[in-house]
This record gives structure tokens, sequence and C-alpha cells, in this order.
């Protein structure tokens, strides 16, 4: 998540298309992830995949929030950005997190 946050400050065109691009993204990758669990159902094999991927598909878009503050930076004060952005991003993961069960 860090790597991805301090990249997202060499992206200066078209910062929606990429937000909504990582965010496809990362949405594949998390559907992805899950076939891990049905591996797992079958076999220990896929043990590994399954604990260490598990919250994978929230973090691997590090630069979805630096990127969503810089595409509002001019509707917002500062101070509102952080917390709208933060609000929200974590409150999509607890969504996320209460309908996969």
């Amino acid at each position: 998540m860090g790597i991805g946050s301090w990249l997202s400050r060499l992206l200066d065109r078209a910062l929606v298309a990429r937000f909504v691009a990582i965010e496809l993204m990362v949405g594949l990758v998390g559907a992805l992830l899950r076939l891990l669990f049905l591996g797992f159902a079958y076999g220990h094999a896929f043990r590994f995949g399954t604990v260490h991927g598990g919250d994978r598909d929230r973090h691997s878009g590090g630069p979805r929030d630096p990127l969503l503050m810089r595409i509002l930076k001019d509707r917002f004060q500062f101070r509102d950005l952080v917390s709208h952005v933060l609000t929200f991003d974590y409150l999509g993961a607890l969504g996320a997190s209460l309908l996969f069960p």
C-alpha cells in the first residue's frame, strides 16, 4: 500500500480514468484471490495463499486514496478532504467485509 501511494505522485494526467482503472483491477484481483478459498476447500495445498492473500485485495490499490484526494482537492479543504476520503474508504471496506461472509 505504501509503495502504491508513493508511486501515485508520478501520475499527472487522466486521474479519474486511472482511478477507475485501479478500482477495476483491485476488484479483479480480489475476485481471483477468492478462488484460493475454493482451492482450500479441496486440500491444504492452498493454505499459504489464503492465509497470506486474505486482505490483499483491499490494500493492493495503494494509489487509490492519494489519487482520489488529488481529484477532489479543489472541492474540499484539506482536513475535510482527508476525513471524507478515509471515512468512505473504511466504510466501503466494512461493507465488503460484512457482505463477503
